[in-house]
């Protein structure tokens, strides 16, 4: 199995995001930083829709500010509402062409949109202006994905020249090299980054993986672990785990682990699929629904909230979608908000049968009868045949 570093690629994209305002040509006005904090809070646990409105509010102290329009550009960003964003960005160029981040984060979503050439213009155009080891990695990255492998090592090299503990560049030139089956020459640079990094599980996978390829498997073994740890969900993680333990002939761990791989690399296809699908219909809530119940599945439990809370931005009070939510929170053991969110799908579509259906297995667990019984009840209210709520409702009838 080769390994996959789309995903990878995608985490170093928002890693090296820029947030940080520029200088000003003016003095921001203090009720503006008071709701644009706040909106940074409210975007940090993906209340998207709070945080559209404080910059709103922000808006109304001093609706030219850019700062205001560079964290719009950042939220419709991390919704991957491409279109939004870039109008977001696009406004504050038109304010201040200098502002710090601007022309980086608007080459970012080229770059999400696989427009690898006009990202690489832009991020240029961030560097014109404000020189710095992030633009030169995104530029390496997308040159990388261009096939242009000369150009993206001297990008790399460029961005190392300006911060020599920038980790995500050692991680570019690592994975350029390994591309190129030059493994060792790839491990001094997965290794540096593993040292700057050392709980990161990006870091211990890309050196395990060298370490393996360059046949140093008892190395390789122990970073690879510690990476699924992290990432149990990972396929090509516990693939290579197998192929080590096979060529250090531990058969029985080898095999199980190639099997555990086997298991998740159905759901691992689904998430790519899914990934293009939000990444091509940014305006499909469905789209990020299905996105988060994948992730859901395979326990990415707080991707799989940020893709739903996405999906409600898009369409809001959604019962199907909240339903899902729910069941997150089932799944995650926190019963009393599972139980109120139920209770909220219900309040829009009391027709919702499944949605009752789980409130009662939740009023179950907790030992509620009779608020078990009458949801049951409802089921077949709706659903006269549904076989589990009659099954459970038998269970209920036991002495």
């Amino acid at each position: 199995m080769k390994p996959c570093f789309a995903l990878l690629c995608l985490i170093s994209l928002a890693l090296v995001a820029c947030n940080q305002p520029g200088a000003k040509e003016r003095p921001v006005h203090k009720r503006v930083q008071y709701f644009l904090l706040r909106a940074e809070a409210a975007l940090e646990r993906y209340a998207f829709a709070e945080a559209l409105a404080l910059a709103d509010s922000a808006a109304r102290y001093d609706p030219d500010e850019p700062a205001i329009a560079f964290l719009r550009g950042r939220l419709y960003a991390e919704m991957a509402q491409f279109a939004q964003a870039e109008a977001a960005y696009q406004e504050v160029l038109r304010r201040n062409p200098r502002f710090k981040g601007a022309w980086h984060n608007l080459a970012n979503l080229k770059a999400r949109q696989h427009q690898f050439r006009e990202a690489i213009r832009l991020y240029h155009n961030e560097l014109k202006h404000h020189p710095g080891a992030a633009s030169w990695q995104a530029i390496g990255r997308a040159y990388r994905e261009l096939g242009q492998v000369d150009s993206a090592a001297y990008a790399y090299q460029q961005a190392l020249s300006l911060d020599s503990s920038y980790v995500p560049a050692y991680i570019g030139m690592a994975q350029l090299l390994d591309n190129e089956g030059r493994f060792e020459a790839a491990l001094p640079y997965a290794a540096k980054a593993q040292q700057l990094s050392p709980a990161s599980p990006e870091t211990n996978y890309l050196l395990g993986e060298l370490l393996m390829k360059n046949g140093r498997f008892e190395e390789a073994l122990r970073y690879l672990q510690q990476a699924a740890t992290a990432w149990p969900w990972h396929a090509a993680i516990q693939y290579s785990i197998g192929q080590t333990l096979l060529r250090l002939g531990q058969r029985a761990a080898g095999e199980a682990a190639l099997r555990r791989a086997e298991q998740l690399r159905p759901l691992n296809a689904q998430l790519q699929m899914m990934e293009e699908a939000v990444r091509t219909t940014p305006g499909n809530p469905y789209a990020f629904a299905a996105l988060g119940s994948v992730l859901r599945r395979l326990g990415r439990y707080d991707e799989a909230l940020r893709a739903y809370t996405i999906a409600l931005f898009l369409s809001p009070n959604n019962p199907e979608i909240l339903h899902n939510v729910a069941a997150l929170h089932f799944v995650q053991g926190d019963t009393l908000t599972a139980i109120a969110t139920y209770q909220q799908v219900l309040a829009i579509d009391s027709t919702f049968a499944d949605a009752w259906l789980n409130l009662g297995i939740l009023y179950a667990l907790r030992g509620e009868r009779e608020a078990a019984r009458h949801a049951w009840q409802q089921v077949l209210r709706y659903d006269p045949e549904h076989p589990a709520a009659r099954r459970y409702l038998a269970r209920l009838a036991r002495p």
